[in-house]
């Protein structure tokens, strides 16, 4: 896909290069009427020193700055991506306009693509990283569908009493994601005035639009209570996103479509960008023998191997084992589950399969494979944390659709665990 810009923006970039190309220029001026101002105040042979102006010495590089900033932004609001974009994805493109990257095509593409192609997906993603950071019921893909009750009527907004914004700013997160997932307007000047002012007089308030109504606490925390609109609407929204690809989700009856892409459930393949956050997070002493078990067509081993570990895979699928042999792994075609173990590994790196909770058998066999004091890293479900329980370590949340590049939209994590 690429970004096709609209005669608008075709307008905007032409008016950048412009002015951009002036700006020296346009300093110039800028300097010599300055200049002008001053002698007019001042008659030959006077002695006053005083200016009516204060010198300004204008940079042209701090104005080509601030005008590539701009521009991005004219660009970022004439596209509507601030309707897109999620809370956290607003604050990430702000704080690159302290820096801005130089206006091209393949920077324009990089950066608002994916938006432009696919808002929907990016709106329901904003939804799912709100409430994920509010309750950990919401990391759990298997709560939301056709026919599901239960859902919590209530949130709890930490820290939100006082003079500090973050409880404020956590509220207003996800009342703007609900809003951009109904397509309705954002957040009214009165509706933020209540949303960050309130707090202060500790004072109970209704968003009476969302469906929510608020209760301030002497402790400092807020509850928002969700009436039955609401509650369809986070409901439907999250099994929007969550869609029909649920790993280790029982069977609640009809589910409807998805933006997840429907794939082979035992085999989600490990995007690079998983791999790189989670080696990057842990210590993997160097000269460490490591293995992969379920390795796949060796994605995971081939960033292992480029950084100098020696390691091994076992992979149960022929085809895919002799992809990752072809790339020059050490990969045994067998089913881990039933190998006999040899504890001489340093390191297991994994992403086992997800179905049927399959992982906790992995997890168990791939102990028996490492030395004492070993390290395993696993790649999990959210659910294998936050509501089964039956994994014990240290836990790690990965980015809301990590893996939607391999089909899911499912919640994941890394384990590490010290044997």
């Amino acid at each position: 896909m690429s970004l096709a810009l609209p005669h608008s923006l075709k307008d905007i970039v032409s008016e950048y290069k412009i002015k951009s190309e002036s700006l020296n220029d346009e300093i110039r001026e800028f300097t010599k009427a300055q200049e002008k101002l001053n002698m007019a105040v001042q008659v030959i042979g006077g002695f006053n020193g005083e200016t009516i102006v204060g010198k300004q010495y204008p940079s042209e590089t701090a104005g080509q700055r601030i005008l590539l900033s701009s521009t991005w932004l004219a660009i970022y609001y004439r596209l509507g991506l601030d309707n897109v974009f999620s809370a956290d994805d607003k604050r990430k493109f702000h704080q690159s306009l302290v820096k801005p990257a130089e206006l091209t095509l393949e920077n324009l593409q990089a950066t608002f693509g994916k938006y432009w192609e696919n808002p929907r997906y990016y709106i329901l993603k904003g939804l799912a990283e709100a409430f994920c950071k509010l309750d950990k019921f919401y990391k759990s893909h298997s709560n939301f569908g056709v026919g599901v009750k239960g859902l919590p009527k209530r949130v709890i907004i930490q820290s939100f009493g006082g003079y500090g914004s973050w409880g404020s700013d956590q509220l207003k997160d996800m009342c703007e994601a609900m809003l951009q997932v109904s397509g309705a307007a954002k957040l009214s000047d009165e509706e933020r005035d209540l949303v960050y002012s309130s707090k202060l007089k500790s004072a109970d308030f209704e968003l009476e639009r969302l469906g929510i109504s608020v209760r301030c606490y002497q402790n400092g925390n807020a509850h928002a209570y969700f009436d039955a609109r609401a509650l369809k609407l986070i409901n439907e929204a999250l099994h929007e996103f969550y869609g029909d690809v649920l790993p280790d989700a029982e069977d609640k009856g009809e589910r409807t479509v998805s933006t997840a892409v429907s794939k082979d459930l035992q085999f989600y393949p490990t995007p690079r960008s998983v791999i790189d956050y989670v080696l990057k997070s842990v210590s993997i002493p160097p000269g460490s023998l490591v293995l992969e078990p379920s390795c796949g067509d060796g994605a995971i081993l081939d960033v292992l191997k480029s950084k100098g570990f020696e390691c091994y895979g076992v992979e149960v699928h022929p085809g895919r084992a002799k992809q990752a042999r072809g790339k020059g792994h050490n990969v045994y075609t067998a089913n881990f589950l039933e190998m006999s173990p040899t504890p001489i590994y340093d390191v297991v790196v994994m992403n086992p399969p997800f179905y049927g909770r399959h992982y906790l058998k992995h997890i168990e066999q791939a102990k028996r494979f490492l030395k004492p004091r070993g390290l395993l890293v696993s790649i999990l479900p959210a659910t294998a944390w936050y509501e089964h329980g039956e994994v014990k370590g240290q836990w790690h949340d990965l980015p809301i659709g990590s893996f939607r590049e391999s089909g899911t939209n499912v919640n994941t994590g890394f384990i590490v665990i010290r044997v």
